[in-house]
C-alpha cells in the first residue's frame, strides 16, 4: 500500500507539473500572437496614417462648402513611432510648449483655405492723403471707396499713379467630429463604424484646398 500511495502522489505530481507546463506554454502562446497582432494593428495604423484619405465636398444653397474626410486613429505606441506628418509635428510642438507637463495628443486638424470673392464697381468720393516724404508732407487729391458686406470690408484709395487698398476677411468654421457607420443606407447595419472630421465654411467665398486629422485612440 506505501508503495502504491507514493505512486499515485507521483502520478498526480507530474499530472499538476504537466498541466502547469502546459498553462504556461499557452500563455506564452497567446503573448506572442497577441504581440504580433498588436504589431500589425500598429503597422497598418501607420499605413493608413500616412495614406492619403479621401474627401468628399459639398456646396449648399448659399454657396457654402462643406468638407469630409476620414480620421485615421493612431494608438499612443504608434504616435511615439512616427517621424513626419500632422501627428508628429504636433506631438513635438505639445512637447516643446509644455514640456514637463506630461501633454499627451488627443486629435489634431490642419486646414489650408482661400477666399476669392468678385466685388461690385464702388463709387469713387473725393478727397485728399497726406503723404510723409524726405521733402516734408505733401497732400494730395485722391478718390476713395469703401465696400463692405458681411464677410468683407475693403477701402480702397486712388491718386494719380498710385493705389492703396486696405481689406478685412472675416471667416467663420464650423469643425465637427463623429464617428457613424460606413453605410450609405440606415438597414446596412453590419457596415463598420469610421471615425470623420468636416469643416464647414460659414463665408460662402472661402474654399478649403486641403484638411488633414488625425486621433490618438484612449489607452
Amino acid at each position: 500500500m506505501p508503495v502504491l500511495s507514493v505512486l499515485a502522489r507521483l502520478y498526480a505530481y507530474r499530472s499538476i507539473v504537466l498541466l502547469l507546463l502546459l498553462a504556461i506554454a499557452a500563455g506564452l502562446i497567446y503573448y506572442l500572437y497577441g504581440e504580433n497582432v498588436q504589431k500589425e494593428e500598429e503597422k497598418q495604423s501607420i499605413i493608413n496614417l500616412y495614406s492619403q484619405q479621401p474627401e468628399t465636398r459639398a456646396v449648399d444653397t448659399q454657396g457654402r462648402e462643406t468638407v469630409r474626410v476620414v480620421t485615421p486613429i493612431i494608438s499612443a505606441a504608434v504616435l511615439k513611432q512616427v517621424k513626419s506628418g500632422l501627428a508628429a509635428e504636433i506631438r513635438d510642438q505639445l512637447q516643446k510648449e509644455f514640456k514637463g507637463l506630461g501633454v499627451q495628443l488627443i486629435s489634431a486638424q490642419r486646414v489650408q483655405t482661400s477666399t476669392a470673392q468678385r466685388v461690385p464697381t464702388v463709387a469713387l468720393k473725393d478727397t485728399t492723403i497726406r503723404e510723409v516724404t524726405p521733402a516734408g508732407i505733401q497732400t494730395k487729391v485722391a478718390k476713395a471707396g469703401t465696400y463692405k458686406d458681411p464677410w468683407l470690408t475693403l477701402t480702397g484709395v486712388v491718386t494719380d499713379d498710385s493705389l492703396a487698398v486696405k481689406y478685412t476677411i472675416r471667416n467663420e468654421f464650423d469643425v465637427r467630429a463623429y464617428s457613424k457607420r460606413d453605410a450609405k443606407h440606415w438597414w446596412q447595419f453590419w457596415k463598420g463604424r469610421k471615425v470623420y472630421v468636416d469643416l464647414k465654411n460659414q463665408n460662402p467665398n472661402t474654399r478649403t484646398e486641403n484638411l488633414e486629422a488625425v486621433a490618438v485612440e484612449k489607452k
